[in-house]
C-alpha cells in the first residue's frame, strides 16, 4: 500500500474483509461502529494505491473526515466476506467527496457518502488543489 502506485486516485479501489466475532454486536452481525473503522482502512488503502499515503507520512498531513452519512441496507453476518469499495466522487476548494460501499454476495449492504479534508503539520486546512498537486502521475 505504501510505495507501489497502482492506480489513479479517481478510480475506485476495493479491499476484502471478513466479519470476525469481535466485529459483531449483540444482534450477531457487524456492529455499526465497525463499519466506520473499516471505512478508515478503506480510505488508507485508497490513498496507498494512489500514491498519496507516502506524501501523508512524509509531510505529516492529517486526513480528516468532516461528515459521514451512512445508510445500512442489510446486515453482514458472522464470518461473512465482504468487499469495501472506496472512490472519490468529487472535490471542491476545501473538501474531497467520497463514496464507500460495502458489498456482500454481490449486493450493496451499506453505502456511505463523506467529505474530508487534509490538515498540514501545523493543523492548517489545505486546499484540494494543493493535495492534488502532490499526486504522482499514473499511466
Amino acid at each position: 500500500w505504501f510505495n507501489k502506485i497502482t492506480q489513479d486516485a479517481f478510480k475506485p479501489t476495493e479491499v476484502d474483509f471478513r466479519v470476525w466475532p469481535l466485529d459483531m454486536d449483540i444482534n450477531i452481525h457487524m456492529n455499526n461502529a465497525r463499519y466506520l473503522s473499516m471505512m478508515d482502512l478503506g480510505r488508507i488503502h485508497h490513498m496507498g494505491k494512489a500514491g498519496m499515503l507516502k506524501q501523508v507520512f512524509k509531510n505529516k498531513w492529517m486526513p480528516v473526515v468532516a461528515k459521514i452519512d451512512i445508510r445500512y441496507i442489510r446486515p453482514i453476518g458472522p464470518f461473512q466476506k465482504y468487499t469495501l469499495k472506496t472512490e472519490i466522487t468529487n472535490f471542491d476548494e476545501k473538501y474531497f467527496h467520497m463514496k464507500q460501499t460495502f458489498i456482500c454476495k454481490g449486493h450493496e449492504v451499506a453505502v456511505a457518502h463523506l467529505k474530508g479534508l487534509f490538515l498540514d503539520k501545523h493543523g492548517k486546512k489545505m486546499t484540494s488543489e494543493e493535495i492534488l498537486s502532490y499526486l504522482p502521475k499514473t499511466k
